[in-house]
Order: C-alpha cells, then structure tokens, then sequence
C-alpha cells in the first residue's frame, strides 16, 4: 500500500480501559480505512470472508477468524468484507491495561 496509514483515535468510555464494538451489518459502501493506534485490537469476524490486510501481510479469510493486532500495527478494517450473514466484534485495549507490571511478572517470561 502506497499511502501512509493514519493515526486512529481510540476513545473508550469514561472509567474503561477497553473500548468493545460489534458490527451486525454488511457496510457495502464502507471505505478501507488504512490506520494504527497505539492499543491492541483484537477481532472475530463471523461468518465473513474476504481480504485482510495487516502490516506487511495480506492474505485471505473464509468464514470465522479471530485476529489479535499488536499496538501500533497498520491494518485495514474487515467490515467492508463481511457476507451478509456476518458480524464482526472488536475489542481494543491499552498495551498496559493489566498494569504496567504484568509483563515483567516471572511467570510471562
């Protein structure tokens, strides 16, 4: 992808660290969004199938798929792919919204 990836605004409720959405409709006019943040997204598509593009990797989904998107990680969004029987669930999330410890812990090493 030619373009440079824009920059996008996570904002969850107030007093939240994770910020959920879910996406029942088939947005057939919806637009790739090429983006990053810096939180960690993780995604279950349904009953979908098309492309998905993340980093430098592109391949091929058919059915369900469940994608974890490290922080700061360019990709586009799976919406605009979805079949018409297919939903799509995000939850995004702080790097440290376990504490800023927990990856020092022993027992992640």
């Amino acid at each position: 992808m030619k373009t440079k990836p824009t920059l996008e605004k996570i904002t969850p409720s107030f007093g939240s660290s994770l910020l959920v959405k879910k996406h029942v409709q088939f947005l057939k006019e919806n637009k790739a969004f090429w983006h990053f943040h810096p939180e960690i997204e993780i995604v279950y598509v349904n009953k979908g199938k098309g492309k998905r593009h993340i980093g430098n990797h592109i391949s091929y989904f058919n059915n369900s798929q469940l994608v974890l998107i490290g922080s700061n990680l360019p990709h586009l969004g799976f919406t605009d792919r979805l079949t018409t029987n297919g939903s799509e669930t995000l939850i995004q999330f702080k790097p440290d919204f376990l504490g800023a410890e927990f990856f020092k812990r022993n027992d992640c090493h």
